[in-house]
């Protein structure tokens, strides 16, 4: 599914951006800076990207605007209270959030990527490497001729709806609701009925194909 791939290669980014740093080293400030700025050339998609160090201050993101004392009270210069950090520092898998609202840059949609890296070969992290999505551009890898036909809705793990089209008047980060429908014409995708406004079973409504689970 479109979605699986593009988030799929964002997870790459971020495990590539942590084995870089290791590769690097005990490297300073000044060059974390230079070497995040380098790697989100490469991800665009990523609306933002930052280095927090192991006490969850920002050592080091992209844009720069992101660097502790950016915003009037300065809330965005410590992550430690973030449950993506937390859950970074007691392990070495990718952490994904839950589609949540930006902060910083705008309330946007966002998903959160994130891995702890080592810069030496202490087991102790020296900090996360985090990227965020911007889950409103997912309409960009919709093919046009397709957003012209049908309608999507793309929901997360806890069917949180994160992009919708249009047409449904559907709003983001609600849950989206739906009724499972049996047709033995769809058996093997999965077809569903969308509630709108509690419309009885028999009334007519929108009907969606369910392709893949992100």
């Amino acid at each position: 599914m479109l979605t699986d791939n593009f988030i799929a290669k964002h997870i790459q980014a971020i495990e590539s951006a942590a084995n870089s740093l290791h590769l690097l080293g005990n490297i300073d400030k000044v060059i974390q800076q230079q070497f995040l700025l380098k790697h989100h050339q490469y991800y665009p998609e990523f609306r933002a990207m930052f280095l927090a160090n192991s006490k969850g201050d920002i050592s080091a993101s992209s844009p720069q605007q992101l660097l502790p004392g950016f915003g009037p009270s300065g809330e965005i210069g410590n992550v430690a209270f973030r449950k993506y950090f937390q859950a970074n520092m007691s392990a070495s898998t990718v952490f994904i959030s839950k589609a949540i609202r930006g902060r910083g840059f705008g309330d946007d949609p966002i998903v959160s990527i994130s891995k702890a890296f080592y810069l030496t070969n202490n087991q102790v992290a020296d900090g996360i490497v985090q990227g965020s999505i911007n889950l409103s551009n997912l309409a960009q890898i919709i093919p046009e001729n397709l957003q012209s036909d049908l309608s999507f809705v793309i929901a997360d793990a806890e069917n949180s709806i994160v992009y919708a089209s249009k047409s449904l008047n559907l709003e983001v980060l609600k849950v989206f609701k739906y009724r499972q429908k049996k047709d033995i014409t769809f058996k093997n995708t999965g077809l569903v009925q969308l509630l709108v406004n509690d419309k009885p079973e028999n009334s007519d409504s929108d009907y969606f194909l369910t392709q893949g689970k992100t």
